[in-house]
């Protein structure tokens, strides 16, 4: 069974939209599903995100969210 981040499916590209947007406050982001995963993009800043499945604290949705690539300066 694929991990929920591992889904690719229009309503898991909502869902983590929307989980990252609650999360960060950021609305103008592009998702990508590549190599088997969700990633989220900001497109002014560069700045990238893995999509993980998480539960506890700072988990919204059940998903988290690992910085990989900082913003541009």
């Amino acid at each position: 069974m694929k991990l929920k981040s591992e889904q690719n499916t229009k309503a898991a590209c909502s869902v983590i939209l929307k989980a990252f947007r609650a999360r960060f406050g950021v609305r103008k982001i592009q998702p990508n599903y590549e190599h088997g995963q969700w990633w989220i993009t900001e497109p002014g800043t560069g700045a990238q995100w893995s999509v993980c499945d998480a539960s506890g604290p700072g988990s919204v949705q059940s998903f988290d969210f690992e910085q990989v690539t900082a913003p541009d300066e």
